[in-house]
């Protein structure tokens, strides 16, 4: 489950354990996103199932659901008017619990959200922050 704050998270990520480091290439349409996987690009379905809470005055936003790749829908030409990101995907682990996902999209935007197995750590990441 992906947690996502309405706050700045300034966290000094040297502290913590780094479990994963990759760099994945997305193509931006005005109808879909398409993922990279090997060679080609394939439809990239969000599968989102939101949901919001409000602890200690902070907005949560909780994703339930796991983006997926739809193999059976490869793009053949690349569309007129899209956007390319090559996105850095850094995992932290926090604690055996809660894990810190920092994205860094064309090295310009940033983008953390924390990865939970169960929704009852939640209070434990807003103790945090």
């Amino acid at each position: 489950m992906q947690v996502y704050l309405n706050t700045d998270v300034n966290i000094d990520t040297s502290e913590f354990t780094l479990l994963h480091n990759d760099i994945e290439t997305y193509v931006f349409t005005n109808d879909k996103i398409y993922k990279k996987y090997k060679k080609h690009f394939f439809e990239y379905n969000l599968n989102s199932n939101n949901e919001t809470l409000n602890i200690k005055n902070k907005i949560i936003l909780l994703e339930k659901g796991t983006p997926e790749i739809n193999k059976k829908k490869i793009i053949t030409t690349i569309p007129f008017s899209c956007y390319f990101v090559n996105r850095q995907i850094f995992k932290y682990k926090f604690n055996d619990d809660i894990i810190m996902v920092k994205e860094i999209d064309n090295d310009v935007f940033t983008n953390i959200y924390f990865e939970l197995n169960n929704i009852e750590h939640i209070n434990n990441l807003v103790c945090l922050m």
